[in-house]
């Protein structure tokens, strides 16, 4: 059995268990598909980047009761989230853990 862990917050807790193996993660290079095709849109207006399971909020890029989507979607804070992914060490943690990471490239 293979555990997918969405964001890697329980790898930690279950990597001393040989019966649950964490799935093996692809190279990161680039911005993630998804980050285009799935925002979120919390109850509180914060605009994030994906639908997933970001709990720490690190993928808000806007808030639309402050700006209009078409703002946050052409906006700075989303281009310098997206520049975020073309390194290790500024990539989001909950996306250099995710389990459904797919480059654009």
């Amino acid at each position: 059995m293979v555990l997918i862990l969405g964001g890697g917050l329980l790898e930690d807790n279950i990597s001393n268990f040989e019966q649950l193996p964490i799935k093996e993660r692809i190279n990161r290079v680039g911005p993630c598909r998804v980050s285009f095709a799935k925002p979120l849109i919390t109850v509180n207006g914060d605009f994030k980047l994906c639908d997933c399971r970001d709990a720490l909020d690190e993928l808000v890029v806007g808030n639309v009761f402050e700006q209009t989507i078409e703002e946050i979607w052409n906006g700075d804070d989303i281009k310098r989230m997206r520049d975020r992914f073309y390194s290790d060490k500024t990539m989001p943690d909950v996306c250099s853990k995710c389990e459904y990471y797919q480059s654009i490239y």
